[in-house]
């Protein structure tokens, strides 16, 4: 899914439940047969969390944190040949990968 359509899913759901966070998971089964948990964290953050399908050891897929100016993405990595992600963007720049993202979604 897009980041900022991600994000304004989140924070719906995020709004239509109480704060405890346990109780504002969502799941989501993706065309693979993995699942994955969305919940809004104790921080005000957003995180996918890895469900059935995947490794037993892989529990956090990605998160996302608001700054307030744009988004920080981090994507943990469960490889020991490869580093965990960062990806900083600011509104307009998350705007533009979502359109793009979008263009190549419909394309496929």
């Amino acid at each position: 899914m897009i980041l900022e359509e991600l994000v304004n899913q989140l924070k719906i759901i995020a709004e239509s439940m109480n704060k405890n966070k346990d109780s504002i998971k969502t799941t989501v089964i993706e065309e693979d047969g993995f699942t994955e948990s969305i919940y809004k964290d104790d921080n005000g953050g957003y995180v996918l969390k890895a469900g059935a399908g995947y490794n037993s050891n892989v529990d956090i897929l990605c998160t996302i944190d608001d700054t307030n100016n744009g988004y920080i993405a981090y994507i943990p990595s469960y490889s020991s040949s490869m580093q965990d992600n960062y990806i900083c963007m600011d509104y307009s720049e998350a705007d533009y990968l979502r359109k793009l993202l979008n263009f190549i979604h419909e394309q496929k």
